[in-house]
Order: structure tokens, then C-alpha cells, then sequence
């Protein structure tokens, strides 16, 4: 969504204008809210980083991805026959 900015005021692109509030503002406005509002706020922020942090990994690691690389490499491994147990991994940390 492309949005428009003017005079302390958002055009959004359909038809409606909503107040651009600077982050300060959003601040006070939070510690404003009534508990269950901030709790229910905060329940919603978190499943926006989840969601960003699932699409970031998603493009990280799939087809042409920064990390597709080290798929490639665990696959290789793992077709080698190179590997062990979780558990035998880290108990093998813990003595290093």
C-alpha cells in the first residue's frame, strides 16, 4: 500500500485518511491503554514479529536465498552419512 503523507495527515490510497502519529506519540498512547488493551496490543505485536521473522527465514533459506547455501552443505552431509544423533551432538559440546 502506497501511502501519501500531508499535513499530519495519511491518504492510503482508498479513499480514507487516517493521522500520522510520530513513534513518540504511539509511546505515550500505549502507556496509555488500560491493561487487558496493552496485553491484547502486545499479543498483536508479537505475531507481527513472528510473521516477519518466519518470512525472513523463508527467504533466507529457500531457492536463491543467503542461507540456501548451508542447506546445500547439511544435505551433502547428510547424504554422506555424516551425522549423529542430537543427543551424541551435544553431549559431545559439552566435554569440549
Amino acid at each position: 500500500m502506497r501511502v501519501d503523507y500531508r499535513g499530519g495527515l495519511a491518504k492510503t490510497g482508498v479513499r480514507d485518511y487516517c493521522v500520522v502519529m510520530t513513534v513518540e506519540a504511539i509511546k505515550t498512547a500505549i502507556e496509555e491503554l488500560p491493561d487487558q488493551e496493552r496485553r491484547r496490543l502486545t499479543a498483536w505485536l508479537e505475531e507481527l514479529e513472528e510473521r516477519a521473522w518466519d518470512q525472513q527465514m523463508a527467504a533466507d533459506l529457500g531457492p536463491g536465498g543467503r542461507g540456501g547455501h548451508l542447506l546445500e552443505k547439511i544435505d551433502r552431509q547428510i547424504d554422506l552419512g555424516n551425522v549423529s544423533s542430537l543427543a551424541d551432538g551435544l553431549r559431545s559440546r559439552r566435554k569440549a
